[in-house]
């Protein structure tokens, strides 16, 4: 594991280079305007090999956000700024993900990594945990950026998440529904002075990210009508027959085996129209797709696991 340690150590040099000449490099980016709440109602180099046997191959590695330098960090504020959602989502998921890392002062989805190389490497899949080691890299470079975004504009990623939701971004809707916008950790929810509004928006706002054809919304709506699984959960009431559709629409949707937990909460003729309502949906809404597992749900911002998830922003396969 020689190579991987000299790996990280190398490009986290190179990255205290990068960082700074971000430092003096940012662009003094305009806050976007307040939007009023919405009207909607709820309704390698080298890479080591095994001593001896096949080597088992990691789960596909996604890279973390990019760090934006100043001339990207522009672009994407003037986009955002002329009711681009795309780009108002890709920078609130870049400001969001530093500022909860920065606060936390820690890095979740670092340490399982870390976690994950020690047990690739305890079975000698030495480069599986190579690979982990160059993730690892990657994000502590990550880490180096985030720490030269001016305050003002590291406040600034709730306010651009739901801009991009406003605007319609699928993956910015449920990621805004879900409240990713808010410390992880929920301490002082109730007193952010986005909540009220929030509370307001939010259940709406996981119904039209299903509309829009967003795949994680399914897994997430049928959780919220079963119980109050968190704090969006519980603002959507419950309902075992809605949960029953969408727990069927999400069983066709990823190849997955219907739990009785979801139907056995109905009736029979209840299961039969709620099989009907969910072809339907599948059909009309996401065009009979299949997805991947990791399409299931979305990860906040502050917590993405390599191969396991996908950002707002990225789009489904």
């Amino acid at each position: 594991m020689n190579m991987g340690r000299n790996r990280i150590i190398a490009v986290v040099l190179g990255g205290a280079v990068v960082v700074m000449a971000l430092t003096l490099a940012w662009p003094k980016v305009e806050t976007p305007p307040p939007v009023p709440p919405s009207q909607v109602t709820v309704k390698a180099d080298e890479t080591p090999e095994r001593s001896s046997g096949p080597e088992v191959a990691p789960p596909p590695l996604v890279a973390p956000v990019a760090p934006l330098d100043a001339e990207d960090m522009r672009t994407l504020a003037s986009r955002a700024k002329a009711g681009d959602g795309a780009a108002a989502c890709q920078l609130a998921y870049q400001l969001l993900g530093c500022q909860h890392r920065l606060a936390a002062g820690r890095d979740i989805s670092l340490e399982l990594m870390a976690e994950r190389e020690r047990a690739h490497e305890a079975e000698g899949n030495l480069g599986a945990a190579n690979r982990m080691a160059e993730e690892q890299a990657r994000r502590i470079t990550s880490a180096g950026f985030c720490r030269t975004i001016p305050a003002d504009m590291l406040e600034q990623g709730s306010r651009y998440l739901r801009a991009a939701a406003l605007a319609g971004e699928p993956g910015a809707m449920l990621a805004y529904g879900l409240g990713h916008h808010f410390n992880p950790s929920a301490r002082g929810l109730a007193v952010d002075p986005t909540f009220e509004a929030w509370r307001e928006e939010a259940p709406a706002m996981l119904h039209r990210a299903l509309e829009a054809g967003e795949p994680a919304a399914v897994f997430t709506l049928s959780l919220a009508y079963s119980d109050d699984h968190g704090i969006p959960s519980s603002l959507v009431p419950d309902d075992p027959y809605r949960a029953a559709v969408y727990h069927l629409l999400w069983a066709r949707m990823f190849r997955a085996n219907e739990q009785r937990m979801w139907i056995d909460k109905i009736t029979p003729d209840q299961l039969a129209s709620a099989r009907k309502e969910a072809e339907r949906l599948h059909a009309d809404v996401f065009k009979g797709q299949r997805y991947e597992s990791k399409d299931t749900y979305l990860q906040p911002p502050s917590m993405r696991l390599p191969g396991y998830s996908r950002a707002p922003c990225d789009a489904p396969r």
